[in-house]
């Protein structure tokens, strides 16, 4: 339907509605299941499927989309090779930098990230099923998704809170378009460097001042995540990554010896290995098990929706709560299932660190000890980019 209706007011749209279309279904259209629907959210073709199909665009080639692309809903995604490959794909889901028209189906969600490698989801959002269920709270709570919860010191939980709905007013006009608290501080790539850097404080208040996070993706299999907390009360920052274990075949350890501080997680043949370089000020929280949908049904159980456990909610926290500012550095780094385990962290400090991988044919360097400049430098090249912020505008370059 999108592909036939766009096609002359929004061409490269339609181009791209029918690779995906053509991608999934022209070989297999008789996927099933057909003696059941999921109100459209289950794609699947019918004899419609035919007639739009027809009025499709049909001429056109996939569209080269940049390496970094910012939507009009707030969701930024990095790619590391184009748009057809199975190459490391990061999206972060940012603050919309225009009013959002619907906002009633949103989750408390900012700066969740979701991470790609080898046509899988190993960092997934986790999705939503009936509205009617008990678990509906915690399907769409932060501390469901691969984001920043803060806790006080007496204990409570400081979370995202719920974005306002657009309401209809009495004469039968809509209110003004929703605005997500934060902002989309850039998205841009230099070279075989991308980032994405967003703001989002006042989706918390309660005290939190800052909650920046840098999402900085080097070469083809090298993440780095710096974030920076502010707060006027003490709080202690957790990190949740959501591993998508919907078919019960995810591999995950952990490690904490003198050595390193790790979690590796697989899936098929892609792997990820999570690395903190601050020994002392971050340590491993406790794994929770969740759940992880395919999509919406209104009744429970039912096609789409996922199983206990088919979510595993694992990561890090500080080892104290605290007030004021602080910067933190996750690294990660994602290749084949057994590449994954030849990627090495080599920190100089908790602020400056790189990345190595097997036989040291990827060597990243970052160095975020300025508050305003993050420096990377590529060691195996020499290069050097840095994403500086001057004016209150970030720069990568």
């Amino acid at each position: 339907l999108l592909g036939a209706r766009i096609k002359d007011t929004m061409p490269e749209n339609a181009v791209l509605a029918r690779k995906i279309f053509e991608r999934f279904y022209a070989d297999n259209p008789a996927q099933g299941p057909f003696d059941r629907t999921s109100f459209g959210f289950v794609p699947r073709a019918g004899w419609m499927t035919l007639l739009f199909y027809m009025q499709m665009k049909k001429d056109g080639e996939m569209p080269q989309f940049e390496r970094t692309r910012a939507f009009q809903n707030g969701v930024a995604v990095i790619r590391t090779g184009n748009w057809s490959d199975t190459d490391l794909a990061v999206a972060v889901n940012a603050p919309s930098p225009e009013g959002l028209n619907s906002a009633g189906h949103r989750h408390q969600d900012m700066n969740a990230i979701q991470l790609f490698f080898g046509r899988e989801r190993l960092i997934a959002d986790p999705g939503h099923t009936c509205y009617r269920s008990l678990t509906r709270p915690g399907d769409i709570c932060t501390s469901s998704h691969a984001t920043c919860v803060f806790t006080t010191s007496d204990g409570r939980q400081i979370q995202q809170k719920e974005t306002l709905k657009r309401k209809t007013c009495a004469d039968g006009s809509f209110s003004p378009p929703v605005t997500v608290p934060g902002k989309l501080e850039f998205t841009g790539s230099c070279g075989d460097v991308a980032a994405i850097v967003s703001e989002i404080a006042d989706c918390y208040g309660e005290g939190v001042k800052l909650f920046r996070r840098h999402v900085i993706v080097c070469g083809k299999n090298a993440v780095f995540i710096i974030d920076d907390f502010d707060s006027d009360i003490p709080v202690a920052a957790s990190w949740v990554w959501c591993f998508n274990n919907r078919d019960g075949i995810l591999e995950y350890k952990k490690v904490n010896d003198p050595s390193s501080s790790r979690m590796v997680v697989r899936r098929g043949n892609a792997g990820l290995k999570i690395m903190n370089p601050d020994r002392e000020g971050v340590k491993f929280s406790d794994e929770r098990y969740g759940f992880l949908h395919d999509a919406y049904h209104p009744d429970a159980d039912a096609q789409g929706a996922g199983k206990a456990g088919s979510a595993l909610l694992a990561g890090h926290c500080e080892s104290k709560a605290s007030a004021g500012f602080r910067r933190y550095m996750i690294t990660m780094a994602a290749d084949c299932y057994g590449a994954s385990a030849h990627w090495h962290l080599r920190a100089d400090s908790p602020l400056a660190a790189a990345l190595e991988s097997y036989g040291k044919e990827q060597l990243w360097h970052v160095n975020a000890t300025d508050k305003n400049n993050i420096v990377i430098t590529d060691k195996v090249s020499g290069k050097v980019c840095t994403l500086a912020c001057k004016d209150g505008k970030w720069l990568l370059s």
